[in-house]
């Protein structure tokens, strides 16, 4: 609720008519204002003048205009997952993965093996990218190649030992970090966005 529907509203407690009693105007207007809005309107609706019903009309028409539906803001959301991104990297620090090599192991470790097209397709991202992002894995040591038979221009990759040692820090410190952030919201309000993250997936 901002300022200029709290001043419509307060401005027409105030000019309420004689005969506008709060409840009637609590009627009129309070439902389709926000809780404090129907405060004010109980609180200081005394009669000052005969103006109220175009008042109380003028109060309703500019909720019409908005349509009293909320507006996604982008650029709050923004920084919400830049702050999200960041932190879940410090838990992934221990194990000694990014975000996306985090996302690649994981996803590897359920297919058994798959080829770096087949990661690239899992991971809606490009082939260059999932390249680059599987060799330095393989450096690291974490991924394997294993040559394909059925093409030898291209190969499939696995997850070594080590590869599932750092992956299981991962997933141990991802879920402490996951459990901490959830606690903060409420059931119906985790639901929302995991419904908004299905979407955008």
């Amino acid at each position: 609720m901002d300022w200029v529907e709290i001043h419509v509203a307060t401005e027409s407690a105030f000019c309420a008519v004689r005969l506008a009693t709060p409840r009637m105007i609590a009627m009129q207007i309070g439902f389709t204002y926000s809780r404090p809005a129907h405060s004010l309107l109980i609180k200081y609706s005394t009669p000052r003048s005969d103006k109220s019903e175009n008042l109380i009309s003028l109060a309703n028409k500019q909720d019409e205009k908005g349509s009293g539906l909320e507006q996604l803001d982008v650029v709050g959301l923004l920084r919400a997952v830049q702050t999200l991104e960041r932190n879940m990297s410090v838990a992934l620090m221990y194990s000694g993965l990014r975000i996306p090599q985090f996302r690649l192991l994981n996803v590897l470790s359920q297919a058994g093996q798959a080829t770096v097209t087949e990661m690239s397709e899992k991971l809606h991202i490009t082939r260059a990218t999932a390249s680059v992002m599987i060799n330095e894995l393989i450096r690291s040591g974490a991924l394997a190649v294993v040559e394909n038979p059925n093409d030898r221009r291209s190969f499939h990759i696995r997850i070594t030992e080590a590869g599932l040692q750092k992956l299981s820090v991962a997933r141990s410190d991802v879920g402490v970090f996951i459990d901490k952030v959830s606690r903060r919201y409420s059931p119906a309000a985790l639901k929302i966005l995991n419904e908004f993250a299905g979407m955008t997936g």
